[in-house]
């Protein structure tokens, strides 16, 4: 769908046939009209159209590495689940679709999330011996590592803008100007 096809049924609130068209426009990859919608409706990212599905998961599904990124970056919930429990990390994961799912991962996707027979990613959505199977069985690790460097990196400014606890030099403030002009 172009983003001529969204004009026109703009309001304060999405319709559901808004949302239905904003779901296949991001199935499509259509970046302008996922644009002007999410512009337009910037709450409505995680609105499921007529069939139960939010735009994530079909464009995970379908294999859509730009448009996944997108609505990530716009605020999409990266463990909202389709109607059989399942979410985008499941689908992408159960494709082989690595770098979705990584990017799914770095979006705040969920490991521990069930679909509804009680299946997580990693116990019924993963094949068996798969690159995909060996990198989420590391995300945790990989994780921790990441918030550690962070950590250290932090600690360096401090260190270089002199503002950690023991080193921090006093800090002036003005004195408020005085509008009435008595002293």
């Amino acid at each position: 769908m172009s983003s001529g096809g969204l004009q026109g049924q703009f309001n304060s609130s999405p319709s559901r046939e808004a949302v239905d068209a904003f779901v296949e426009s991001a199935i499509a990859g259509d970046i302008a009209a996922v644009t002007e919608f999410l512009d337009k409706y910037p709450g409505t990212i995680n609105n499921k159209n007529k069939d139960g599905w939010p735009a994530l998961i079909p464009v995970a599904w379908k294999g859509s590495t730009y448009m996944v990124e997108l609505l990530l970056k716009r605020g999409a919930d990266a463990n909202q689940r389709d109607h059989s429990g399942c979410t985008a990390l499941m689908h992408s994961a159960r494709k082989e679709y690595r770098e979705i799912v990584e990017l799914l991962l770095e979006g705040g996707a969920s490991l521990d999330v069930q679909d509804n027979s009680g299946s997580t990613v990693l116990t019924g959505h993963a094949h068996q011996g798969s690159e995909v199977l060996a990198m989420l069985e590391q995300w945790p690790e990989k994780q921790r590592q990441r918030l550690a460097e962070q950590a250290a990196e932090h600690a360096r400014w401090l260190k270089a803008t002199d503002c950690s606890l023991g080193t921090q030099r006093p800090i002036l403030v003005p004195r408020p100007f005085n509008f009435s002009g008595a002293k």
